[in-house]
Protein backbone atom coordinates (compact mmCIF):
# COMPACT_ATOMS: atom_id res chain seq x y z
CA UNK A 1 0.00 0.00 0.00
CA UNK A 2 1.31 3.41 -0.83
CA UNK A 3 1.61 6.24 1.66
CA UNK A 4 -1.16 8.15 -0.15
CA UNK A 5 -3.54 5.17 0.18
CA UNK A 6 -2.85 4.88 3.89
CA UNK A 7 -3.38 8.62 4.41
CA UNK A 8 -6.67 8.44 2.51
CA UNK A 9 -7.81 5.45 4.56
CA UNK A 10 -7.01 7.26 7.83
CA UNK A 11 -8.84 10.40 6.67
CA UNK A 12 -11.96 8.41 5.70
CA UNK A 13 -11.96 6.54 9.01
CA UNK A 14 -11.62 9.76 11.00
CA UNK A 15 -14.46 11.38 9.05
CA UNK A 16 -16.71 8.36 9.57
CA UNK A 17 -16.17 8.48 13.33
CA UNK A 18 -16.93 12.20 13.67
CA UNK A 19 -19.96 12.79 15.90
CA UNK A 20 -23.15 13.67 14.10
CA UNK A 21 -24.72 17.03 14.74
CA UNK A 22 -27.65 16.81 17.16
CA UNK A 23 -31.15 16.99 15.66
CA UNK A 24 -32.92 20.32 15.63
CA UNK A 25 -35.16 20.94 18.63
CA UNK A 26 -38.88 20.35 18.11
CA UNK A 27 -40.97 23.37 17.17
CA UNK A 28 -42.28 25.55 19.94
CA UNK A 29 -46.05 25.18 19.79
CA UNK A 30 -47.08 28.07 21.96
CA UNK A 31 -49.46 30.91 21.41
CA UNK A 32 -53.15 31.51 20.96
CA UNK A 33 -53.54 29.28 17.92
CA UNK A 34 -52.20 26.29 19.90
CA UNK A 35 -54.49 27.03 22.86
CA UNK A 36 -57.74 27.44 20.91
CA UNK A 37 -58.97 23.91 21.79
CA UNK A 38 -57.69 23.76 25.38
CA UNK A 39 -61.31 23.94 26.62
CA UNK A 40 -61.91 20.55 24.97
CA UNK A 41 -58.98 18.68 26.57
CA UNK A 42 -60.14 16.13 29.15
CA UNK A 43 -62.41 13.14 29.72
CA UNK A 44 -65.95 13.37 28.31
CA UNK A 45 -69.18 11.36 28.47
CA UNK A 46 -70.83 11.37 25.03
CA UNK A 47 -74.60 11.49 24.62
CA UNK A 48 -76.58 11.56 21.35
CA UNK A 49 -78.11 14.85 20.35
CA UNK A 50 -81.60 13.46 19.88
CA UNK A 51 -84.71 13.77 21.98
CA UNK A 52 -85.77 10.71 23.92
CA UNK A 53 -82.29 9.08 23.97
CA UNK A 54 -80.69 9.94 27.31
CA UNK A 55 -78.28 6.98 27.32
CA UNK A 56 -74.57 7.57 27.12
CA UNK A 57 -73.15 6.22 23.85
CA UNK A 58 -69.40 6.55 24.43
CA UNK A 59 -66.50 8.01 26.36
CA UNK A 60 -64.06 10.38 24.72
CA UNK A 61 -60.58 11.35 25.87
CA UNK A 62 -59.06 14.49 24.36
CA UNK A 63 -55.36 15.12 25.01
CA UNK A 64 -52.58 17.35 23.78
CA UNK A 65 -49.77 15.38 22.10
CA UNK A 66 -46.50 16.11 20.30
CA UNK A 67 -45.39 18.69 22.87
CA UNK A 68 -48.69 20.56 22.56
CA UNK A 69 -48.55 20.78 18.76
CA UNK A 70 -51.55 18.49 18.18
CA UNK A 71 -54.70 17.15 19.82
CA UNK A 72 -55.72 13.48 19.82
CA UNK A 73 -59.22 12.18 20.48
CA UNK A 74 -59.65 8.62 21.73
CA UNK A 75 -63.25 7.52 21.13
CA UNK A 76 -64.39 4.60 23.30
CA UNK A 77 -67.89 3.30 22.47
Amino acid sequence: MSLASIALLIAQTAAAEAPATPPAPPPSCQGASYEAFDFWVGEWDVFPNAEGTPDKVADSRIEKVSAGCAIRETWMP
